[in-house]
């Protein structure tokens, strides 16, 4: 696979892990959500933050053992085997979605309130963050902002994650506000989308060959997918849902922007904080973003198409020559095409809208309100109509022999520029014309962001030993010479920067990226992974000792024959997703029990 290992950094801040997603309903008793009577000692409203985090929370309480017979028993009951389920039972299959995922928040925090960057090239119209007053994001309010913000024992960042992680309980609630259930099989293509990407790359297009009119069935329902995730979005409950997320998540950044202000309430040069302004427009910019982005990319791709449809019967035409059986199936299989393409490009003109009214006096729509209602959609389709052309189209309906109309060229040509301009029309009477200038996806943007923060804050002039992984050799088989020669493809390998990389990582060139341990020089057998493993944790509790707290201590690499092999002349370099592609095996040095307690 693609090697992404370029100076890696340990990060000098505390991690944070993000809460696990809710399994899918409906639940063991002892496994799933907790009831609302289970939280009476927790505040049941992160809203309000006037109270103590130690007055309104118990104490930590280790997870039980659980009897592993008593709990494949349990799941065995509520989920049997996958292998027995039909495909019409795996498409039904549902699993708890965020509407609004942790994911979009920590975008906000590592990207929006820094640089001011916004999804879709936009900038921010608020002043951004100091670098000092970011740092207190993840720190409690006692430790640094003035009465009566000093009594609050928790972060924004706490406040924030309890609504991920235990959501939002409202009067007769039973389970908590902010999640939802969401088709499984439909999850990775939202969570793209909600990322700011679109809906399926160029090498993946090309690679399912939905860019290839035989597979034009394949690709509409592909679309019929996309639309599927944003009438989610538009479901009167799930606006429900993402109305609520957003007000409590706008009330903990307020609160945040009384306690930074308070504190500098002395300086008069530094302008007022507004994170929740700025949080409205993140918001609203992310929205807007994905639903014009993925708009382009099916309007895109249906272009296409429409051109291959009217390459491949000019080609039908020139073929046939005096065939008039063959001018009619051509004229046929183009008719039924336009047929397909238009209705879809139309559907997704509508469809892929977010609609957010009622959202506070402050906020403004998000895109213009439409309609997924079919009576209220065919009323204003029936009005855009009004104003549109249909001669050609009638007159082939109408004809007494319409094979002849379709075998003649002339009349086809007629026949398609009016359905696209008729189509044309009708999308500049849905929505305006799609911006074009999106910039690059959000997601890049983030990484662009955190790694100009981590070079920034962390560049390693004189803590050489903060870069980089711990590095194992575990196979001993190889010559000096083959050895040498294969360093010097893993350090080629970690040298890439890939399409997304950022110019300050050039400073890092002269810092080493692994720290390598011979495993014969500490007695560790070929492959032992294990002993591996105890000489790396007692090398970490060393470095800890001399304050090196930034080497990671629950992860390590190896390097073992496998790995060398990857590397070798007959290893697939550019298959990404092969057995074979070049790559290094992580050890972690964490137990299960250690996983679900960080978890």
């Amino acid at each position: 696979m693609y090697f992404a290992m370029r100076a890696i950094r340990i990060s000098s801040c505390t991690r944070v892990r993000p809460p696990l997603q809710a399994t899918k309903n409906p639940r063991p008793p002892h496994v799933g959500l907790p009831h609302r009577n289970r939280l009476a000692a927790f505040s049941t409203s992160p809203i309000n933050c006037n109270e103590s985090r130690s007055s309104t929370h118990k104490p930590h309480i280790p997870a039980p053992k659980m009897n592993a017979d008593e709990l494949k028993l349990a799941f065995g009951e509520f989920m049997p085997d996958p292998n027995a389920w039909s495909r019409e039972q795996l498409e039904q299959h549902e699993t708890v979605n965020s509407v609004i995922p942790s994911e979009m928040m920590l975008r906000f925090l590592s990207t929006c309130l820094p640089t001011g960057e916004l999804p879709g090239g936009m900038q921010s119209r608020f002043p951004q963050l100091r670098d000092e007053d970011i740092l207190l994001l993840m720190q409690p309010y006692s430790t640094w902002a003035p009465a009566p913000h000093a009594q609050h024992e928790y972060s924004l960042w706490i406040r924030s994650n309890e609504f991920f992680s235990k959501g939002h309980f409202m009067e007769g609630d039973e389970h908590p506000r902010g999640s939802t259930m969401f088709p499984a099989r439909l999850t990775p293509l939202k969570a793209r989308i909600l990322s700011g990407m679109e809906p399926m790359c160029e090498h993946r297009r090309k690679e399912m060959k939905l860019d290839e009119l035989t597979n034009i069935n394949q690709f509409l329902r592909f679309l019929d997918e996309i639309d599927s995730v944003f009438a989610y979005w538009n479901l009167p409950e799930v606006q429900e849902h993402l109305r609520i997320s957003f007000k409590v998540l706008s009330a903990n950044f307020r609160q945040f922007d009384e306690a930074l202000n308070a504190k500098h309430s002395g300086s008069w040069f530094r302008k007022p904080t507004n994170t929740a302004e700025k949080w409205h427009e993140f918001v609203h910019a992310n929205f807007t973003a994905i639903s014009a982005r993925t708009y382009q990319w099916v309007r895109r791709s249906v272009h296409e198409l429409y051109a291959q449809c009217d390459a491949e019967y000019e080609a039908a035409i020139a073929a046939a020559k005096d065939d008039l059986a063959a001018k009619v199936a051509a004229g046929k299989k183009l008719h039924a095409r336009y047929g397909l393409l238009s209705p879809s490009l139309l559907k997704a003109c509508v469809m892929l809208n977010i609609k957010m009214p009622d959202f506070g006096p402050e906020f403004p729509p998000f895109i213009p309100p439409t309609t997924s209602d079919p009576n209220a959609l065919k009323i204003q389709l029936q009005k855009m109509t009004s104003s549109m052309s249909f001669s050609v189209k009638r007159a082939l309906k109408e004809h007494k022999e319409p094979d002849k109309l379709l075998a003649d060229p002339e009349f086809m040509k007629r026949w398609t520029e009016e359905d696209r301009n008729n189509l044309t029309l009708s999308l500049k009477q849905t929505r305006p014309e799609p911006n074009q200038n999106l910039g690059e996806e959000f997601w890049i943007t983030c990484l662009k962001s955190t790694s100009r923060w981590n070079f920034a804050y962390n560049l390693p002039h004189n803590h050489p030993a903060r870069w980089g992984f711990v590095c194992y050799r575990l196979t001993y088989k190889q010559t000096d010479a083959e050895w040498s020669q294969f360093m010097h493809k893993l350090n080629q390998q970690l040298g890439k920067r890939g399409p997304y990389g950022i110019d300050s990582s050039k400073e890092l060139d002269n810092h080493p990226r692994l720290l390598m341990i011979d495993g014969r020089d500490e007695g560790i057998a070929e492959g032992d992974t294990a002993a591996a493993r105890e000489h790396f944790q007692k090398i970490m509790a060393e470095y800890v000792d001399i304050g090196l707290r930034r080497v990671p201590d629950d992860a390590f690499l190896a390097i073992d024959f496998q790995t060398v092999k990857s590397h070798g002349a007959e290893s697939k370099q550019t298959t990404d997703s092969a057995d074979n592609a070049p790559h290094m095996r992580l050890v972690t040095t964490l137990s299960p029990d250690d996983i679900f307690a960080a978890s």
